[in-house]
């Protein structure tokens, strides 16, 4: 079966959740047996995505930077390209797919945060996910979505099926292939200690990091031990970071920036623990996890992410052989 991946919206320069979940999936997926993966990138990611990661790899004629060439290149010409590749199935695990499938597409859905949330959204992006969703979603030959939280809401919100939704289950976080900065520069650079606590995600509002600093600090003051809390991808707004200098914790909490992907390979191996969102996606809770420096958390890990592939490689399958949908 032959697989055609978009990655025309990763962009390398913005660390962001969908992009840590693409870059431990595409690897296993890439290893299923009878899977034969072509992934379509953008000029700004094809090195990391080729070279570094060693997929195989097709790069499309426009630039990661600018959004509104991308989205008109994956909307309308998307599909012929594919087309032209030799595809059987289009995995589009961005939110987005192409407007006119030219073959069975299956998308990923993460969430409807631009339903449930949209004074979170840009005006712009809000309303193209309002107006391209819907159609998405009814043009794909299936959806998959991480949770049953996700799936009830998809249904309500744009009135899809339910036995056309799938849902998988993201996998525990694994170090991601490629190269690993050197660490005792990654700690002088950023100011990192060898004890601390990991979140690795985008810094939308959404991702509620000020509650995440206060836990942290009524945890250190419940149970004193030094360790650092360091956001990867995030940047303190002016009022937290104040509030940490009075509370004694300006230190405790190091908020990077965006970082590059040899640098979070660093800080994935070197943290005690990872503070992950995604395998708890839907479900109204938080969840700590264990770090993936150790062997048996990264055995664990690839499991899950073996298992999220294995699913996600069963549906892609399905879809192959199903009939296109009617356009409109």
């Amino acid at each position: 079966m032959r697989v055609v991946v978009d990655l025309l919206f990763i962009r390398l320069t913005v660390n962001r959740g969908v992009q840590t979940y693409v870059n431990s999936l595409l690897p296993e997926l890439a290893a299923a047996p009878g899977c034969d993966l072509t992934c379509v990138t953008n000029r700004g990611n094809h090195s990391w995505y080729a070279g570094e990661l060693g997929l195989p790899c097709w790069s499309a004629p426009v630039s990661g930077r600018n959004r509104v060439t991308r989205v008109l290149y994956q909307q309308l010409q998307l599909g012929a390209a594919a087309q032209r590749l030799g595809s059987d199935v289009m995995f589009c695990p961005g939110y987005l797919a192409p407007a006119i499938p030219a073959l069975p597409t299956v998308p990923v859905l993460h969430d409807m945060n631009f339903r449930d949330i949209p004074e979170l959204f840009p005006a712009t992006r809000r309303m193209a996910y309002n107006i391209t969703a819907r159609s998405v979603a009814r043009r794909a030959a299936a959806v998959i979505t991480a949770s049953e939280f996700s799936k009830e809401r998809i249904v309500s919100c744009l009135g899809i099926a339910p036995e056309k939704i799938s849902v998988v289950h993201y996998g525990s976080m694994q170090i991601p292939g490629g190269p690993e900065a050197d660490w005792p520069t990654v700690q002088a650079k950023y100011g990192v200690s060898d004890n601390y606590f990991l979140s690795v995600s985008s810094g939308d509002l959404h991702k509620n990091i000020r509650r995440l600093a206060q836990g942290f600090v009524a945890a250190q003051r419940r149970a004193p031990g030094g360790e650092q809390l360091v956001l990867v991808g995030h940047r303190l707004d002016g009022e937290l970071e104040a509030w940490l200098g009075r509370e004694g914790f300006g230190d405790a909490v190091v908020a990077t920036g965006y970082v590059s992907e040899a640098e979070k390979v660093a800080f994935l191996r070197h943290g005690i623990a990872y503070f992950s969102r995604r395998c708890t996606k839907g479900l109204g809770c938080r969840r700590w996890r264990r770090s993936p420096a150790g062997c048996r958390w990264r055995r664990r890990g690839t499991a899950a992410c073996r298992r999220s592939a294995a699913k996600a490689r069963s549906i892609l399958t399905r879809c192959r052989w199903r009939a296109l949908p009617t356009l409109f």
